[in-house]
């Protein structure tokens, strides 16, 4: 049986699927992470959509035109 670092047994079918941690350790870290996710959603314009930023996001451009178009006919 393997074991997570708490020192509870991990199920030899979780830990082949890439799991190295128990269920209440997954737990407490899946719950850590939807909660640091949480804080990082903002809505890119008024009542536009909800959009998650990630560390590298430029804020200061959210919700502008990409200026794709030249403009000219």
């Amino acid at each position: 049986m393997y074991q997570c670092n708490c020192g509870n047994d991990i199920h030899p079918a979780r830990f082949k699927a890439g799991y190295h941690t128990c269920l209440q350790c997954g737990e407490k870290a899946a719950r850590k992470e939807k909660l640091r996710k949480a804080r990082s959603v903002t809505l890119a314009y008024n009542k536009g959509p909800y959009m998650y930023i990630t560390p590298g996001t430029d804020t200061s451009s959210l919700g502008k035109k990409s200026g794709g178009g030249n403009g000219e006919r």
